[in-house]
């Protein structure tokens, strides 16, 4: 069952009834919050997101980022290396010259860099491959050679590799969670501001509404804000798609034709990159 169409739907549904309930002045109203809100996200996401970085957030994100990518790195280099020790059990006689030869990779290649993600079970989103790609250096690039061959690799060079992997790799990573803190932050700062604005505007909430088009433009409204809503949601998971809530999210996105196509044809994907 994916719980994210539902959840969509049931929010589409409440926000079409809210704006029909609304009418146009409540549409009006909400018209000028999104503007605030998406204002705030614009201007103030880039604004809060080089605060964290500055501070101790992005330094635990980080370091929770490496321990995750570690972990994974070190279980899929075991699973490597129990194939060439029950290779070698299998077969005494074949020799390191005979065994095949491992194609080149690169981490500055978007589509390596989430084939080797996947190996280790990690799916990230093509906004969250190119991040990381972009991120890395030659020598990322040389190590994850290095750790793809393990049988010609020493301890030393493959501690090397790894560290080099997890390091150029969570940081990008790491940023684009701060950017989705960074957002997070900045449309709840958005709803208080707009909230506030909204209990100002309540003495004239009052004023009769006429007119069924009235209420109808005010529940196309609503519908309208739920999509916004969610595709924020849907930013805010391509930041965190590393993390396991983030993995749940994307599988339940990529599940259904309507999330996809959302998610694909999302235009506020620019928050991501801004």
């Amino acid at each position: 069952m994916n719980y994210v169409l539902i959840g969509v739907a049931v929010a589409l549904v409440i926000g079409f009834a809210i704006g029909y309930h609304k009418g146009l002045l409540g549409m009006l109203i909400g018209m000028l919050s999104w503007v605030i809100i998406l204002g705030l996200l614009y201007i103030g996401v880039p604004q809060i997101q080089q605060a964290y970085m500055r501070g101790p957030v992005y330094e635990k994100v980080e370091r929770a980022v490496e321990s995750y990518i570690k972990n994974q790195l070190v279980s899929k280099e075991n699973e490597k290396i129990n194939e060439i020790n029950q290779s070698s059990q299998d077969d005494n006689t074949t020799t390191t010259e005979e065994q095949p030869k491992t194609e080149s990779k690169k981490l500055s290649d978007a589509a390596s860099t989430g084939d080797f993600f996947s190996s280790m079970g990690i799916e990230l989103p093509e906004a969250l491959k190119k991040a990381v790609a972009n991120g890395v250096k030659e020598d990322a690039d040389r190590a994850i050679n290095l750790i793809e061959d393990l049988q010609n690799v020493g301890d030393k060079q493959l501690s090397k590799a790894n560290a080099t992997i997890v390091s150029q790799t969570a940081q990008p990573i790491a940023a684009m969670i701060v950017r989705g803190l960074a957002m997070m932050t900045a449309f709840l700062l958005g709803l208080i501001i707009t909230r506030i604005l909204r209990l100002i505007a309540h003495f004239i909430t009052d004023i009769p509404v006429v007119g069924g088009i009235t209420r109808g433009l005010g529940g196309v409204w609503g519908v309208v804000v739920v999509l916004m809503m969610v595709w924020i949601g849907m930013d805010i998971v391509t930041c965190c798609s590393v993390l396991p809530w983030g993995q749940y999210m994307m599988k339940q996105i990529q599940a259904s034709e309507i999330l996809n196509v959302l998610y694909m044809y999302n235009p506020l994907t620019f928050f991501i990159g801004a």
